[in-house]
Formats: structure tokens, C-alpha cells, sequence
């Protein structure tokens, strides 16, 4: 027995509390690799430091293109114009996926349907617009890529 904050403690009849305790917490920090927040641990295909391959050049131009949909909704919401001068539409679509198998007529058909719907913004800058390119890219990952649509879902503008 020791004292502790002058009450008498028994690490023995406290142990299984001590160990379980230390154990979650240990858990707790290797199910996020030790980095934590939420991001890294619900995305694990987003880059790391560190010994892992960097992403291939479509996953990078994704992440561009997240950028530009970051700015975009903040000008909209700031009622700033927005124009393909400052958002060009990049060309992802030849890009070497991370997959290759993901290539085919139906990633086409969801190219054209994006490719479509950042005209019509880039005509007609608006946050219906600005949410319905959005929707395109979900359509796409929701086929091909499901780990980003959560944080596409994120940069839509509520009405």
C-alpha cells in the first residue's frame, strides 16, 4: 500500500483498471497512427509523410481541383465572381489513375457530365450551380472513388 493524496491505495485491487485503461489508450492512439484527427483517420488514402509512395497524378489533380473548390465556394459565398481564367478545367480525366481499372466509358460518361456542369457555373456563377458541379464529382466517386465524398459533400453551399 502507498499513500495517495493521504488515502491509502492498493495498486494490486486497482490493476485490471490500470492495465484496461492503458490499453485503450494505447488503442486509441495507433488506430489513428498516432497522428490524430479525424480527417487522417477516416481517409487513409489521403499522402502521408514517410515511407509511402506519393499518390498518382490524378489523385494529385483531385486534390488541386478540391483546392479550387474550396476557393469557388468561398468567392460564391462572399458574392465574388468566379471565371475559367481562375478556374481552369483540368484535365483529370487523362491522368494515371491510382486504379487503372476505373478508366472506361462509364468514368467518360461522368467526365462529360462534370465537364458539363463547370460550364454551366463558369456561365452562370451561382451556388445552385456551383452544388450541382459538386453532385457530378459525387457521382463519380460514388461509382469509382468513395473515400473523398464526404469531404466533397463538405464544400457544398446550403441553400
Amino acid at each position: 500500500m502507498s499513500n495517495f493524496f493521504g488515502k491509502s491505495f492498493c495498486w494490486a485491487s486497482h490493476r485490471f483498471a490500470v492495465i484496461f485503461l492503458l490499453f485503450f489508450f494505447i488503442l486509441l492512439i495507433h488506430a489513428c497512427g498516432g497522428r490524430g484527427g479525424e480527417e487522417e483517420c477516416e481517409n487513409p488514402n489521403e499522402l502521408r509523410a514517410g515511407n509511402e509512395p506519393d499518390p498518382r497524378p490524378m489523385a494529385r489533380m483531385m486534390r488541386v481541383m478540391y483546392k479550387q473548390g474550396e476557393e469557388m465556394r468561398s468567392r460564391i459565398l462572399a458574392g465574388d465572381s468566379i471565371s475559367s481564367d481562375a478556374f481552369p478545367l483540368l484535365n483529370y480525366h487523362t491522368q494515371v489513375p491510382t486504379d487503372p481499372s476505373v478508366l472506361g466509358p462509364d468514368f467518360d460518361r461522368h467526365h462529360a457530365e462534370f465537364s458539363k456542369a463547370w460550364e454551366e457555373l463558369m456561365k452562370s456563377p451561382d451556388s445552385v450551380r456551383y452544388n450541382l458541379m459538386l453532385q457530378a464529382c459525387m457521382g463519380c466517386h460514388a461509382d469509382h472513388c468513395p473515400g473523398p465524398i464526404k469531404k466533397i459533400r463538405k464544400l457544398s453551399i446550403v441553400q
